[in-house]
């Protein structure tokens, strides 16, 4: 039994070997004109499936390849795009060097906007008869913009501010009366600025009609 895996085996590698030797290689080196080595510039292999991106010294290597004509597709951005044929030949390596000029074709001019964040409100509104940004008022007031009402569909008042705000409990609701809560003390309700609040609390109000909550 040894003498037949032997013979098995030796028969194996004699089969394979041919199969690895028909294939071949392709190697080079893309440069700039002004002979530095072009780093990161895509290669493709077309008609192959193959393609890479060179390393740092310019260099890259396609192995097994089968025997044939190819083109060698090198691109890269602000470098002008060559095409470069090359045959390989089974067993051997086809050795090809691309030398990349500048492309001094300008792109198109880029704009990029900021925009900020529509949640985020900078200043009270003149019910409080402040003009100081909220960050430098010694308060803590925390608004609920009307974005944020609209993007969570609040529809009343209790939702609204118990979703949005610390320290805020809902304790009772009766039909149009809503009591909220403000870390443990009951606060009072303003619309507009004049005080609404009755001994069940505020009125809810109609959301739609709600421009923000402070």
């Amino acid at each position: 039994m040894g003498k037949i895996f032997l013979l098995a085996s030796f028969f194996s590698f004699i089969s394979i070997g041919p199969v690895i030797a028909s294939n071949g290689r392709i190697q080079g080196m893309i440069t700039t004109s002004e002979g530095l080595p072009a780093a990161y510039v895509n290669v493709t292999l077309v008609g192959s499936g193959k393609g890479m991106v060179v390393d740092t010294s310019g260099h890259f290597l396609f192995t097994g390849v089968n025997p044939g004509l190819y083109t060698l597709r090198v691109r890269f951005l602000g470098l002008q795009p060559k095409d470069e044929r090359v045959e390989v030949h089974a067993g051997q390596t086809a050795v090809v060097n691309v030398i990349l000029n500048e492309n001094w074709q300008h792109l198109k001019e880029v704009v990029i906007k900021a925009s900020p964040n529509r949640y985020v409100t900078d200043y009270p509104s003149i019910s409080l008869r402040l003009k100081t940004p909220l960050v430098e008022v010694p308060q803590n007031i925390q608004v609920i913009s009307k974005h944020v009402l609209d993007d969570q569909q609040v529809f009343d008042m209790l939702e609204g501010v118990t979703r949005n705000v610390s320290g805020v409990t809902r304790m009772e609701h009766w039909d149009n009366y809503a009591q909220i809560n403000m870390r443990g003390s009951q606060i009072a309700g303003f619309r507009n600025g004049m005080n609404v609040q009755s001994t069940w609390g505020p009125l809810t109000e109609d959301m739609s009609l709600v421009e923000r909550i402070e």
